[in-house]
């Protein structure tokens, strides 16, 4: 298997760049499962493990983002 290796700066923007996907992508999940009201016995565990993750995203992002950035992202609109 070849192998890639890139600078300590791509691999840093490229975990960020995960970061903030996953943390909107949740956020939009969490919107979503919420709004349906009554949710069938998988898609309540499903909302509860996303709102974890999103949690545990959002305390990754305050260590891996300058502050300024961060609070920008945790503060956009759906």
């Amino acid at each position: 298997m070849p192998q890639i290796d890139i600078s300590d700066e791509t691999a840093d923007a490229l975990f960020r760049d995960i970061l903030v996907t996953d943390y909107r992508g949740l956020r939009d999940q969490i919107y979503e499962l919420r709004k349906q009201g009554q949710l069938p016995d998988f898609e309540k565990e499903d909302l509860e493990n996303s709102i974890r993750y999103f949690e545990a995203i959002k305390i990754m992002m305050e260590y891996y983002l300058p502050y300024s950035e961060a609070q920008s992202i945790q503060e956009e609109k759906q």
